[in-house]
């Protein structure tokens, strides 16, 4: 787990260790031989852990995101897990299908009053309780007071320690099943639990997403496929692998038959198969999927400076439902990796602090100066002075360059009725002449409102007067959820023109698109500055006005390129390498080295676009030089006068740590090998010191 990047299945499965020693009552020399084999373990990995250790260290991973965000995003809701690969909310609950027969065979399991069963049956239900996140008081204690359970991060990732239970549980049902410890009152039971399981499902569905979401629910079950979160076919079989598990309980209490338990056993595997075969991707070819974006990338090697990735700016977004609504040409996060593009916006759940409060002074202006972003690398104004400094030479425009070129007059805001008007917390300055104006909005709950019916307006406030301009539903503004089943017939107006578009997944509406809409108007301004305000005339209700921002179109720093179409280049992004006095040139660019060839005349600064971290190592003709910070994110050198060769390397410390420790783990493995079993003992080594210290 920690090799690929995720600590908190690591963290997790050291937890659920511990926890299942300590509940079946594991004696000291026991939990003392699972802490010595957890030592051995965490020193082969050494090499790893030490740098991530650091890493992590760096970054703003467990600073910035409060327990509130973290419990209301990604917890557990049961009904996902009826269908792998496609859950609501995390990814990671709805990987964690074990089974309707596996489930049976748990409860079976639980009912038993061995320790090992006690010990699995409160493994799960903790896990549970806690995986609900906020809505019940334990994750927050968790998350406060518990060292390390920061990394998990998602409440939904304790869903992983249901599903280890749950497979043991079974385990030790089949068995108890086998060796005929399996009464017909304890099946009973059992199976009664399990029957009680679906309403208990759905009225947590309906304590942690709410009535509405829970009426829907309702209406959506049982439909063909399409707007369903779990379909009839999947339906029939989970009704028919549950009653053939029962019938199988049945005849194994009854007759006590061992055979019972092979099949069994090959009926959980029949069950997980068929399960997962419902959402195989069918002919999914990753190569094929991918070849025009890594077509496209391929001629935005821009000399190593970066560009900004289009699925920002594109007319689809794919973030909530990757690949399947991702326009395979506009390099979504982490793919321009493999074709060796710099992505100023790539995606790393794990922001390094600098990289993180630098973008957040970026966005200032348009965000009022809100708290940095943990999850992302976003570029809300391309105009902003501290776009260049990131050597940000190209947008991927994906035929929207407008989202590019113009500038942000207005932030976004959630407008309801009876609300005030936003404030107009931004502004920008025009010349004379025309200018667009474009506005992305959509309704909430607005299904009633009539086509031309005019819901909000735009105002610009200017130095000689005021503009208006009217948002009128079906032509500028529509329902968000324009084209799901449950509101399609109901809308009572016109779908407005598309600004972006995303597909979600939800257990209320399957997987639907939703909408944001563009209106673009038209006007002529002297020149000043310019405020707006986004106004609401909505009627009484829930129904809401969702502002995604204003843009105004004016004179741009990125102009059409010579190069990749649909590419707009910047103007005023500084290089990659750059000198205050002199010339600087790359003479090698690789992931850990970079040397450049530098000519001043005196003495200058030197500041390299990348970023400020522990151990890199400068050197001025092979002599070592101090390293700075410029800008609180990127690297900065002084050189003296003259023509010299710079390098950057990388060399950090906590490798050659950390490959220590392995070293010191392989020793202690091989030890453990090759030495006779029980001398190491905890009980042998302390009759070895007393013997050793009684002779004279």
């Amino acid at each position: 787990q920690v090799v690929s990047g995720w600590p908190a299945g690591a963290y997790l499965a050291w937890l659920a260790l511990g926890i299942v020693l300590v509940l079946r009552g594991a004696r000291p020399s026991r939990l003392g031989a699972a802490v010595a084999a957890g030592a051995v373990a965490l020193a082969l990995a050494g090499a790893l852990l030490v740098p991530a250790a650091e890493f992590i260290g760096q970054t703003s991973y467990a600073d910035t995101r409060s327990v509130e965000a973290a419990g209301r995003e990604g917890y557990l809701t049961l009904l996902s897990w009826l269908r792998p690969a496609g859950g609501s909310g995390s990814l990671e609950s709805s990987q964690l299908y074990a089974g309707l027969v596996a489930l049976t065979l748990a409860v079976v399991g639980a009912l038993d009053r061995r320790r090992d069963a006690r010990a699995f049956a409160a493994l799960a239900v903790v896990s549970l309780v806690v995986g609900l996140g906020t809505r019940t008081p334990f994750f927050a204690a968790l998350y406060a007071w518990l060292p390390g359970f920061r990394v998990v991060y998602l409440p939904a990732r304790l869903g992983i320690l249901v599903s280890l239970a749950t497979a043991c549980l079974a385990a030790l049902g089949l068995q108890a099943l086998r060796d005929g410890r399996v009464s017909a009152r304890r099946l009973a039971a059992g199976l009664a639990i399990v029957a009680a399981l679906l309403p208990l499902t759905l009225l947590q569905f309906w304590q942690s997403e709410g009535y509405d979401n829970f009426r829907r629910l309702l209406t959506n079950l049982g439909r063909v496929t399409g707007a369903p979160y779990v379909g009839r076919i999947e339906e029939l079989h989970y009704v028919v692998a549950s009653l053939a598990a029962a019938v199988l309980l049945v005849i194994a209490v009854s007759r006590r038959a061992g055979a019972v338990a092979v099949a069994l056993s090959a009926l959980v595997a029949v069950d997980g198969l068929v399960a997962h075969q419902f959402n195989r991707p069918t002919g999914f070819d990753p190569a094929a999927w991918y070849a025009r974006a890594l077509e496209r990338g391929a001629t935005l090697r821009l000399d190593g400076d970066r560009f900004a990735g289009s699925q920002w700016h594109g007319t689809r977004h794919f973030l909530t439902d990757f690949p399947r609504s991702a326009d395979p040409s506009l390099l979504p996060p982490n793919l321009a990796l493999l074709v060796g593009v710099r992505d100023a916006q790539g995606y790393n759940p794990l922001l390094l602090r600098r990289a993180a409060a630098y973008y957040a002074r970026l966005n200032a202006r348009e965000t009022g100066g809100a708290a940095p972003d943990d999850h992302w690398l976003l570029i809300g104004d391309f105009g902003a002075p501290e776009t260049g400094n990131l050597a940000l030479r190209a947008v991927a425009s994906a035929g929207t360059d407008w989202r590019v070129a113009s500038r942000r007059i207005a932030p976004p805001a959630v407008l309801r009725a009876g609300d005030p008007p936003t404030a107009p917390t931004l502004s920008a300055t025009v010349g004379a002449g025309p200018v667009r104006i474009r506005v992305v909005t959509f309704l909430g709950e607005g299904t009633a409102i009539r086509d031309g019916v005019e819901v909000g307006a735009l105002r610009l406030v200017l130095a000689g007067g005021e503009l208006r301009f009217p948002l009128r539903a079906g032509e500028h503004t529509a329902e968000w959820a324009y084209d799901r089943a449950d509101v399609r017939g109901a809308v009572a107006h016109r779908q407005a023109p598309i600004g972006l578009q995303t597909q979600v997944v939800s257990a209320v509406a399957g997987r639907t698109w939703t909408y944001e809409y563009l209106a673009t108007f038209g006007a002529s301004l002297d020149p000043g500055t310019v405020t707006a305000h986004v106004e609401q005339s909505l009627p009484p209700g829930p129904t809401t006005l969702n502002v995604a921002g204003v843009w105004l179109e004016q004179a741009d720093s990125y102009v059409p390129s010579t190069g990749p179409s649909g590419t707009l280049t910047s103007s005023t992004s500084r290089p990659r390498a750059a000198i205050d006095v002199g010339s600087v040139s790359v003479r090698s660019d690789d992931p850990e080295r970079i040397v450049l060839d530098v000519s001043a005349p005196s003495r200058a600064r030197l500041t390299l676009a990348d970023a400020f971290y522990p151990g890199w190592v400068a050197r001025v003709d092979g002599a070592p030089a101090d390293i700075g910070e410029a800008d609180g994110l990127f690297r900065t050198l002084d050189v003296p006068p003259g023509t010299h060769i710079v390098t950057f390397s990388y060399e950090p410390a906590s490798l050659k740590l950390g490959a220590a420790l392995t070293g010191a783990g392989a020793l202690a493995l091989a030890a453990l090998l090759v030495w006779p079993r029980g001398s190491l003992s905890p009980a042998t080594i302390s009759s070895r010191w007393r013997r050793n210290t009684s002779r004279p």
